[in-house]
């Protein structure tokens, strides 16, 4: 099932998604995922679709889960950077 880009819908459909639930905005995202945070540059990058409407920052409700997703697979990328690293000598 296809569903439709937040970044196609007209702005009356965009309202209505708004008024029905079917969206989160950044605050919501943080709240929920508590210890970390998210920032419009971070959707970007870990390719979440997301919409900005009057300064706030939106993603399809529906893509929290592949957000939560993205972010086990980056940190999880963190660490086995990080355990391949040597430590610094001491001089």
């Amino acid at each position: 099932m296809s569903r439709t880009k937040l970044s196609e819908l007209s702005e009356d459909e965009f309202k209505a998604h708004i008024a029905s639930g079917q969206t989160m905005k950044l605050g919501e995202i943080n709240a929920t995922l508590a210890m970390l945070h998210v920032n419009g540059g971070n959707l970007i990058d870990l390719g979440i679709e997301s919409r900005k409407e009057r300064g706030a920052i939106y993603i399809d409700a529906a893509d929290f889960p592949l957000l939560c997703s993205a972010l086990v697979l980056h940190l999880h990328a963190l660490s086995a950077l990080r355990k391949n690293e040597q430590p610094l000598s001491k001089h």
